[in-house]
């Protein structure tokens, strides 16, 4: 049920989903949220629109925003200024 409420409040915001991994959705090809059961990662390289998407998204659904991640899905993610690495 969660699945098919941020689904249908996605695309009434202009997300398409993916047609390869449907945990991922995209908007203009400048913002990608990949979803994993209950948990949302926000990608883009506009923090404003980043910013702009998470007070979209706690507009409608209970959320906290735990900042940038350090691990998703037990890989770690190193960050320099201009690489990002999976471990």
């Amino acid at each position: 049920m969660w699945y098919e409420i941020l689904t249908d409040f996605l695309k009434s915001h202009g997300f398409v989903r993916s047609k390869y991994d449907h945990g991922l959705y995209y908007k203009s090809g400048e913002i990608y949220i990949t979803i994993y059961v209950d948990d949302l990662k926000l990608v883009s390289a506009d923090d404003v629109l980043i910013t702009n998407v998470k007070k979209l998204l706690s507009g409608r659904f209970k959320m906290k925003d735990l900042g940038p991640a350090i691990y998703y899905l037990g890989m770690e993610i190193v960050r320099t200024d201009t690489i990002i690495t999976l471990r």
